[in-house]
């Protein structure tokens, strides 16, 4: 039998207000920002015993931000930051691996597609379990990183 995740109705949730939007950047400069919003993936993830026994519904929040010094015009497809590979890592190979314990990895690893964009000065990103507690909508880890200095 496969297993299909919720519906999105039964994991969507209201827009934070407390969310920052624009980290650490200037707010009079221009800037870009690239969002995967509440992805759903099943993996292998969990400390506990009964986290090892079956995949998990994992919901994955990518932020990418970038300055921005002129106008897009549609011959910029080159240049975007383009959320498709992210998403092709989460879908793709995620489920595929064996047993993660920690949520912190998976979170590095996401930082670390969004900096392979040279363009990318900051990212963050949102890894929830929202089948832990029948009490909370999910319970996970938000990784927020700057690029290091060069």
């Amino acid at each position: 039998m496969t297993r299909r995740p919720a519906p999105a109705s039964t994991i969507a949730r209201p827009a934070e207000p407390g969310q920052p939007g624009l980290g650490v950047f200037d707010p009079a400069r221009d800037h870009v920002r690239m969002v995967l919003r509440d992805l759903v993936v099943e993996v292998m993830i969990g400390l506990h015993p009964w986290e090892q026994l079956r995949p998990q519904r994992l919901v994955v929040n990518v932020e990418a931000w970038a300055y921005v010094d002129r106008l897009y015009t549609h011959a910029d497809a080159d240049s975007i930051l383009d959320y498709d590979r992210i998403r092709d890592v989460i879908r793709e190979d995620w489920p595929k691996r064996p047993h993660a314990k920690l949520l912190e990895p998976l979170a590095e690893e996401l930082i670390q597609l969004c900096f392979a964009h040279p363009a990318v000065e900051a990212a963050r990103v949102r890894l929830e379990k929202p089948d832990i507690f029948s009490e909370a909508m999910g319970v996970g880890i938000e990784l927020y990183r700057r690029r290091p200095a060069a």
